[in-house]
């Protein structure tokens, strides 16, 4: 016998009283439940309506938290946010948002220093490059040097960093 749904109001109180959602990602959270889309799409209509969910607000709270405690670079704090269903219009205006109070405070938010300081918590730094030898020590230095230095822009691009930023980073760690 299959379990009795509780009414999708009180399941739908329940998660926004735990941590703020998109629009979107409640309305899917709610129809993951089992409740009906008929159901769910004028119930999270009233939630915007009534601000319990906000998209703006959704973004704004987690573009924060992503930047500042997990260390995420825009690029990937995009397409969480684009994941999680907010509206492209919030979207551009985030980013915008962003990207003026980069160029205003050029310091901590921004993104170039923040892989700086990633980059410099992370790993140690490589040193100069070996010098060119054509012996097979000399060799096997080289491609370890360039596969560690690879490793490491990696490490910064799957973070969302762009490829200047954590080019610079890595440059600047020496």
């Amino acid at each position: 016998m299959a379990k009795a749904l509780k009414p999708c109001r009180d399941t739908a109180l329940g998660l926004v009283a735990k941590r703020d959602y998109a629009v979107a990602e409640l309305a899917r959270k709610l129809r993951q439940k089992g409740y009906d889309t008929a159901e769910v799409q004028p119930l999270v209509a009233e939630f915007a309506e009534r601000q319990l969910v906000d998209d703006t607000r959704y973004a704004t709270n987690r573009w924060r938290y992503r930047q500042e405690a997990s260390r995420w670079g825009k690029t990937r704090i995009v397409q969480e946010l684009k994941q999680a269903g907010v509206v492209a219009e919030v979207l551009t205006a985030l980013i915008e948002h962003h990207a003026g109070a980069d160029e205003e405070a050029a310091g901590k938010n921004d993104e170039f220093t923040r892989a700086a300081e990633l980059a410099a918590k992370r790993f140690k730094p490589l040193g100069a490059p070996p010098a060119r030898s054509f012996t097979p020590e000399g060799e096997k230095a080289a491609k370890k040097y360039v596969s560690e230095k690879n490793r490491r822009l990696s490490f910064l691009l799957r973070r969302g960093f762009g490829m200047a930023a954590a080019s610079a980073a890595l440059k600047n760690l020496g």
